[in-house]
């Protein structure tokens, strides 16, 4: 990986764009295992809002994980 210190200022936008998105994927998944573990706990009623809630932040998680990979091939373009 390349240290933002000794790359252009392209690749330093970059390389935080990929620690932000990094940071953005972790809440994301902890907040899957939150609602995983609270789904166990909830009245049928209440369960559906919480399963949805879950595919949609699946589906941010996803969205971000792409965006982690378009960045790293960016980087790696960059460096070569």
């Amino acid at each position: 990986m390349i240290e933002p210190h000794l790359a252009s200022n392209s690749h330093a936008r970059l390389y935080r764009q990929l620690m932000e998105l990094a940071v953005h994927a972790q809440h994301l998944r902890a907040r899957c295992r939150r609602l995983q573990r609270a789904l166990v706990h909830l009245s049928e009623a209440r369960r559906p809002h919480a399963e949805a809630e879950l595919f949609e932040v699946r589906a941010e998680l996803g969205r971000v994980d792409t965006q982690i990979s378009n960045v790293k091939a960016a980087l790696a373009l960059g460096a070569g």
